[in-house]
């Protein structure tokens, strides 16, 4: 391959530097992407939910031996990113680089965040840092320190990882990459295949990462449920997936931003009430009384009846003591809070909630939808706080 630059008004021409010559092996492809963050974001998702190196050769202590994952990078919401670099020159490396990533991505889940951020420290030797700060300091974008260690740690309790696989020539073994996986019936959020090419011109180098090849795990559900019996047969049910899939991640990320914004900016008055914290796809949760354990707040889109609102669900003997006690005044609650009502749900739970209709889907509206609960949230809680303290002085005694 040959590709010519112009510099200085001059065409420069640059010829592919293959892999294995000179320096050019695995340390230094590895060193190159975690020096390079830029190479590891190029689509639309990752512009909103960038990727952030961390560390290289983290160590990971299987039960007979420890094994290195080449670099340790991190989402800004953050999503752990897991990346093996392999230059695929035979076949047996082709197998092995994907048993590995996986093997790393086993051997990570149900770990602590505390337990990984100590491995971080420990291995680039500086005890200051943490990956919040890390991340808030590679990131242009404001990252919640809640919100993120949250978000890490389910990911790492779910074993919700992305993994790359990054090497030269990887989109000419695409197919065997994929039939592994399928072989395997494996469940993971996202992997994706980078394949990096060089350039050369005198001393100097040109790195060209491709747009990663993505494969989500909607796909290998697919595969295992017998759904789809000839991948090849099917490039346009793949296509559309594959577009699915991108628009759910970019409307996720999105919901999360918005959230983002709820957690960072709310102010409750009672100096004892927790911060939200990030719960489903598009809501969270405000840590409550035990009675009802949290608030919900949320965002439906669901055509005509598209909303947000805020709810509590009443649990056990004392949640329906607390529910009772809450109707006897309900004409005071309403006064303070109008369009506050309640209802007992399909499994004979008390609710109470509160909801606006507004057209989530329209971005124009996401101002007006944060004020409301915003001003809803810190509204519900003033009024309801001092109830239910008095309900637990009432059982203390």
């Amino acid at each position: 391959m040959k590709s010519v630059l112009i510099k200085d008004g001059h065409p420069v021409t640059l010829t592919e530097e293959v892999f294995y010559t000179g320096n050019m092996n695995e340390s230094w492809l590895q060193e190159a992407l975690f020096s390079t963050s830029d190479l590891l974001n190029q689509t639309s998702r990752d512009s909103l939910d960038p990727i952030i190196p961390l560390c290289r050769e983290l160590p990971l202590r299987g039960s007979s031996s420890t094994v290195f994952l080449d670099i340790l990078a991190v989402r800004a919401s953050g999503r752990p990113v897991l990346i093996e670099c392999k230059l695929w020159k035979n076949p047996q490396a082709r197998r092995e680089v994907i048993g590995q990533i996986l093997e790393y991505g086993a051997l990570l889940q149900g770990q602590s965040y505390s337990d990984v951020d100590a491995q971080v420290r420990s291995t680039i030797k500086n005890t200051e840092i943490s990956i919040w700060r890390e991340a808030s300091r590679q990131c242009d974008l404001t990252i919640d320190e809640a919100s993120f260690v949250d978000h890490f740690s389910n990911c790492l309790m779910e074993g919700s990882f992305d993994l790359i696989l990054a090497g030269d020539g990887i989109r000419s073994d695409v197919k065997s990459v994929v039939s592994f996986l399928e072989r395997s019936n494996t469940l993971i959020n996202s992997i994706h295949l980078l394949e990096v090419t060089v350039f050369k011109a005198g001393q100097e180098r040109l790195i060209v990462a491709q747009a990663p090849i993505q494969i989500t795990a909607q796909r290998f559900v697919q595969v295992a449920t017998g759904e789809i019996s000839n991948l090849e047969d099917n490039n346009n049910s793949n296509d559309q997936s594959k577009k699915k899939s991108r628009e759910d991640d970019e409307t996720n990320i999105k919901n999360r931003q918005f959230w983002d914004q709820f957690i960072s900016r709310v102010r409750f008055s009672h100096v004892d009430q927790d911060k939200p914290r990030h719960g489903g796809r598009n809501w969270v949760k405000i840590p409550y009384f035990p009675q009802v354990n949290w608030i919900t707040a949320y965002r439906l889109k669901d055509g005509p009846r598209s909303r947000v609102g805020l709810f509590m669900t009443f649990n056990g003997d004392r949640g329906d003591q607390a529910y009772t006690k809450l109707l006897d005044q309900w004409d005071t609650l309403v006064a303070e809070i109008p369009g506050l009502d309640h209802q007992v749900s399909k499994e004979g739970l008390g609710e109470i909630y509160i909801k606006k209709f507004m057209d989530v889907s329209d971005e124009t509206t996401e101002d007006g939808q944060l004020d409301w609960l915003l001003e809803t949230s810190v509204k519900l809680t003033d009024t309801l706080t001092p109830i239910f303290e008095a309900m637990d002085r009432f059982d203390e005694t």
